[in-house]
């Protein structure tokens, strides 16, 4: 994955996580985005196992997916707002890849604002994806996310997490 990192002189990787056994969720803990400013996840999830796995995207232990809101476009189709933390979803044998910008918003809502691409069935349906989650209540810091999968093991073998923040 490192090759679709950009060369940023200003990002400081903070943790880089391969898994060697597939797990439900992925946890960082320990953050400070008032002191960081902003932090940048690049996911690269492999779904080796399981059926269509869904993927949610949590702040400082809300996992309550009606406290946030998204708004996904899926190539040029404007798939609409919803109250959700879905950020993308993956089918057996294939893959997503997604960057992510996690930020605290000038309301003090949290911001997360994702693109990328999944694959649900084979090469002929490649889906581009762009889209926004913010939370419905104000925070006074983002300290910690986490990546959860809507299937146990959905998050597959060499699936790779790489969070940065700002030097």
């Amino acid at each position: 994955m490192a090759d679709i990192i950009p060369e940023v002189q200003n990002w400081k990787v903070i943790s880089d996580i391969t898994l060697s056994a597939p797990q439900q969720n992925i946890d960082f803990t320990g953050l400070n985005v008032n002191s960081h400013g902003m932090y940048v996840l690049f996911v690269s999830i492999t779904n080796n196992e399981v059926p269509l796995a869904a993927y949610h995207f949590y702040i400082n232990g809300d996992f309550v997916d009606l406290n946030y809101y998204e708004r996904i476009t899926e190539d040029a189709f404007d798939a609409g707002i919803f109250n959700d933390a879905f950020f993308a979803q993956c089918n057996t044998g294939e893959d997503v890849n997604h960057t992510i910008y996690i930020k605290r918003g000038s309301a003090g809502r949290g911001i997360m604002i994702f693109s990328g691409q999944e694959v649900l069935a084979g090469v002929g349906n490649i889906t581009n994806i762009l889209g926004t989650l913010v939370t419905s209540g104000v925070l006074a810091n983002i300290t910690s996310i986490r990546i959860h999968s809507t299937i146990v093991n959905g998050l597959g073998i060499n699936s790779r997490f790489i969070l940065s923040q700002v030097k």
